[in-house]
């Protein structure tokens, strides 16, 4: 059964305007959609049992898709994925100006400012100045060039604080490609925790939990950034009666994608994946809440509050 979710997109503009930086000026998107069908959620699974769907063989389209069709020909070239993701130095856990979703401009271009796919002034945070609400909170987890360089390129995440982890140590990313590596224009993608990291890692920060995931395809000269809202997912489920995902267990993630919906069928030529921790996951709400990799961002809680 597919599943329409149509995250709330509503205006958040007195909460959300406080984003603004000294930064360059916004560059319009050239789409802003909703139940994207370029990314998929196709099924998520335990580690020991990757046979059974808890999704109920549902699958979920991207909540909402942010394009930039053809910027390399009609405006500035600015090559999004091909650029550092986060400010060189800094420490990828989600402050106002590091990271392209946390509205870093990168070569004079902006090209979000960190207010994209948060849907209420509450879901910014405070991380960096402990009174000002107004960090994103998206991490970088990995990036991927089929073309060039087929190999996933994993961040670090806290980097210089006492608490970094390099984000290979926590999960592992895959894609199969439908054709060749080389002209990759549809396939499935996988995302897995490693179980034997997990008990340590709770038993020194405790649960969390994050609230998005999102993944930005470039192909040709035009990129796409898909979000899963798992907000909107997980009141779907609940409201069918699943209640089957809990707080306390690693599950596997995995899905479709396919460049002919907003593409042009282009082959890939960058991809990245970033995930969205919330301000507290108490606030989640829903009763079915689960860490579907949350043992990257169990270290948010404690990396997050440790002072540069």
């Amino acid at each position: 059964m597919q599943k329409n979710i149509l995250t709330t997109l509503a205006a958040v503009a007195l909460g959300l305007s406080s984003l603004g930086q000294a930064q360059a000026a916004l560059i319009a998107s050239t789409f802003n959609n909703t139940n994207c069908g370029g990314v998929t959620l196709n099924s998520i699974t335990t580690l020991t049992d990757q046979n059974t769907n808890l999704l109920g063989g549902s699958v979920y389209n991207a909540s909402q898709c942010i394009g930039f069709i053809g910027y390399g020909e009609k405006r500035d070239k600015v090559q999004f994925n091909d650029g550092p993701w986060h400010v060189s130095g800094t420490t990828n856990i989600g402050y106002l100006g590091d990271g392209m979703l946390n509205g870093q401009a990168v070569n004079g271009k902006q090209y979000f400012d960190g207010s994209e796919f948060i849907t209420v002034p509450d879901d910014l945070q405070a991380l960096k100045k402990p009174n000002e609400k107004v960090d994103p909170g998206w991490i970088h987890l990995l990036s991927f060039d089929p073309v060039r360089n087929p190999v996933y390129d994993y961040s670090i995440a806290g980097l210089g604080l006492a608490n970094q982890i390099d984000i290979s140590s926590l999960l592992t990313f895959s894609l199969d490609c439908d054709g060749v590596l080389a002209d990759c224009k549809a396939g499935s993608w996988k995302l897995e925790t490693k179980p034997d990291t997990i008990a340590d890692v709770v038993k020194l920060l405790g649960p969390a939990t994050f609230d998005h995931l999102a993944f930005s395809i470039k192909a040709a000269n035009s990129f796409v950034v898909y979000d899963f809202n798992f907000k909107s997912i997980f009141a779907a489920e609940q409201a069918e009666g699943n209640n089957s995902l809990n707080f306390n267990t690693p599950y596997i993630l995995s899905g479709r994608f396919d460049t002919s919906f907003d593409l042009a069928g282009k082959g890939v030529s960058h991809m990245h994946v970033l995930a969205r921790d919330p301000q507290d996951f108490n606030q989640v709400s829903t009763p079915a809440s689960f860490t579907l990799f949350g043992l990257v961002l169990l270290l948010m809680l404690n990396t997050r509050r440790a002072k540069i």
